[in-house]
């Protein structure tokens, strides 16, 4: 028997996995979420990445800024300038060791846009709430993990 033959029997959940929400991901909707995490990370390549992670009583979205390229940094600049960084962009490493981001509660909204290999799911940032506690966002504990939430790693399977 070939991989097809033995494979089309779950064609039909394959194609219902596809259209479900990533477990613990934020669907596509407007959000108040406080910020998780912020950092600098360089890649492999060399290329300098503004990662933030949103998270509420819902779930978590990460958003990724390609700093070496003018329109993410165009977009980073905006999102600072929001998020109550006044500093130059050479400084965004530092703000972001020093926790400011940390703890803000923004209104995000997430849209999934559809893409030949993947789908690409994109944060704006409408504006800042303020700072919060971040118990107030913590999501809602994963009923198979007893007191673990599906946001506790960046691991999808």
């Amino acid at each position: 028997m070939s991989f097809e033959d033995e494979m089309a029997q779950y064609d039909e959940q394959w194609e219902e996995d596809k259209e479900r929400p990533t477990p613990g991901q934020l669907p596509d909707g407007k959000y108040q979420a406080a910020v998780n995490e912020c950092r600098i990370e360089k890649d492999d390549d060399g290329t300098y990445t503004w990662y933030i992670k949103f998270q509420n009583q819902e779930g978590a979205v990460r958003k990724w800024t390609n700093l070496d390229h003018e329109v993410g940094r165009s977009v980073a600049a905006k999102d600072a300038k929001i998020m109550g960084f006044e500093g130059k962009l050479s400084g965004l490493n530092a703000a972001c060791e020093e926790g400011l981001f940390n703890d803000l509660i923004c209104e995000i909204v997430v849209k999934t846009k559809p893409g030949n290999e993947r789908d690409f799911t994109n944060v704006y940032i409408n504006r800042v709430l303020g700072k919060g506690d971040p118990n107030d966002f913590e999501p809602a504990a994963v009923e198979a993990g007893a007191g673990t939430s599906a946001t506790d790693d960046d691991i999808p399977f």
